[in-house]
C-alpha cells in the first residue's frame, strides 16, 4: 500500500472555503489501485481501495445555523465495488443536513485555517496466481493535519 497516491484534503472548492457554503467532500486521487506482486517466487493480485474517508473541525455546523463545535464528516464506500463514487464530491451532511462553516476561520481565532484531522481508510484483498478465492487483508488507516480557511461572503456593491 506504500506505493498508492498520499490523499489530498478532499475538500471542494480546494484551499478555502467560505461561510454558509455546503461542504463538499471527495478522495482527489484514484480510489482503487491493484498491484501484482512477487512474494516469494508466488505472483500475488492485490486489490485496495478506500473504504472511508472522514475529517474533523472546528466550527462545523449546518445550514440552520446550529453549531457544532467540533464535527466529524465521513463517506464510506460499503464494498470494493462502490469504491470509484469516493472520487465524485458529495455535500457533506451532519445528522441528516447539509454541514457549512459558520464563521470565518480568522473571525474564530484561527487566522492560519481551522485545524482539520483527515483520516483515509484502506481496504485490501489478495489472492495468489490460479487460486480464486480473495482473502481479507487488515485495513490501514492514515491521518493527516490541515489547515483550512474559511472566508466570509462579501457581496459588492451594484455602483462599484
Amino acid at each position: 500500500m506504500e506505493k498508492l497516491p498520499t490523499p489530498g484534503l478532499g475538500i471542494q472548492p480546494t484551499g478555502y472555503g467560505y461561510v454558509g457554503v455546503p461542504i463538499r467532500i471527495s478522495y482527489t486521487h484514484h480510489p482503487y489501485a491493484f498491484d501484482y506482486p512477487i512474494v516469494d517466487g508466488e505472483l500475488i493480485y492485490l486489490r485496495v481501495w478506500v473504504s472511508e474517508m472522514s475529517w474533523s473541525s472546528a466550527g462545523l455546523g449546518t445550514e440552520d445555523g446550529t453549531l457544532h463545535h467540533s464535527g466529524t464528516v465521513r463517506r464510506r464506500a460499503p464494498d470494493r465495488s462502490s469504491a470509484p463514487m469516493m472520487a465524485d464530491p458529495q455535500v457533506a451532511k451532519i445528522r441528516g443536513r447539509k454541514a457549512v462553516f459558520l464563521r470565518s476561520s480568522a473571525k474564530a481565532g484561527y487566522p492560519a485555517g481551522y485545524p482539520i484531522t483527515l483520516r483515509i481508510t484502506w481496504r485490501a484483498e489478495c489472492r495468489e496466481y490460479g487460486n480464486p478465492v480473495w482473502r481479507a487483508l487488515s485495513s490501514q488507516t492514515w491521518r493527516y493535519d490541515h489547515t483550512y480557511k474559511v472566508y466570509d461572503v462579501r457581496s459588492r456593491s451594484a455602483d462599484r
